[in-house]
């Protein structure tokens, strides 16, 4: 049987013991401060990002490998498998997927070995998608298979977040400066979400944030017939305990999986959002 590599973008937050012990292979984004470039998760860690805004400091920017850099973690990979299927963040949130796909414009006929999936999703909800992929390519299904699937599981991903407030996504350029003091002024929550790819603002709450993040759990699963209880993500970003206890004891109550997995975000995703934000990323059946 041919061997099936599967890859995706540091951007899945999947946990590193899952991504170790199932062989997939990551692709590192970059965190660039006034001090220099860094590697995601190697180099630099979601929560030396929050220290680094909370010192005060404003300069920082993200960014993915160019096609080159591309074509060199792809090459390596091929060494190992005769085809990889490499899952990327939405093509409309970031370069990801464009630079990944020019890369294989540089990769002659290695790049028929290369077959690339547009998770049309951020963090965890790409995450569902590597997950779905793994257990395809270990049940025996052929790249076909398993790219038709993941296709199909597109539009089903439901990938969310609730965050304090607009000041890191203002830093980051995704809030103006008035929607940011405006936010802060009368404590307003942005719910964020992918629609068809796109990272948009989804809804607001307003008041007492502990509050707010029961309201919104509670919004996510009004409709939980219609979603598949095999796994939940929990995804946060520095958030406390207490908030992440008593987000996971509200899903207990409203929809019960069979697998919920707590994970932290990663510098990269840590650095538009900023702490205490998390989020309920789920499939629908």
């Amino acid at each position: 049987m041919k061997k099936i590599g599967i890859s995706t973008d540091c951007m899945c937050d999947l946990p590193a013991d899952y991504l170790a012990a199932n062989g997939v292979d990551v692709m590192q984004f970059y965190i660039h401060t006034a001090t220099g470039r860094f590697c995601n998760e190697s180099e630099i860690t979601s929560e030396n990002i929050l220290e680094y805004f909370e010192a005060g400091n404003v300069l920082l920017r993200t960014n993915v490998p160019e096609p080159g850099e591309c074509k060199a973690y792809f090459e390596k990979i091929l060494t190992r498998y005769d085809t990889v299927i490499h899952i990327t963040t939405s093509d409309k949130v970031g370069l990801s997927h464009p630079n990944a796909k020019a890369a294989l414009g540089l990769m002659g006929e290695n790049a028929k070995r290369v077959a690339l999936v547009n998770s049309g999703s951020v963090s965890t909800g790409l995450g569902h998608m590597v997950l779905l992929a793994v257990t395809l390519r270990d049940s025996g299904k052929s790249v076909a298979e398993i790219i038709g699937a993941c296709d199909a599981m597109r539009s089903r991903i439901s990938s969310s977040f609730i965050v304090p407030n607009a000041d890191y996504l203002h830093r980051m350029g995704y809030a103006s400066e008035w929607v940011k003091g405006l936010c802060s002024l009368f404590k307003i929550h942005p719910i964020l979400c992918t629609k068809k790819g796109k990272l948009t603002v989804k809804a607001f709450r307003v008041g007492n944030y502990e509050k707010a993040v029961i309201s919104y759990i509670r919004s996510e699963f009004k409709h939980s017939k219609t979603i598949d209880k095999k796994h939940l993500f929990i995804t946060h970003a520095g958030c406390s305990t207490k908030i992440l206890a008593r987000v996971k004891a509200e899903v207990d109550l409203l929809c019960r999986f069979d697998n919920v997995t707590v994970t932290k975000a990663s510098a990269v995703i840590s650095s538009c959002c900023g702490p205490e934000t998390v989020g309920v990323l789920f499939v629908y059946q």
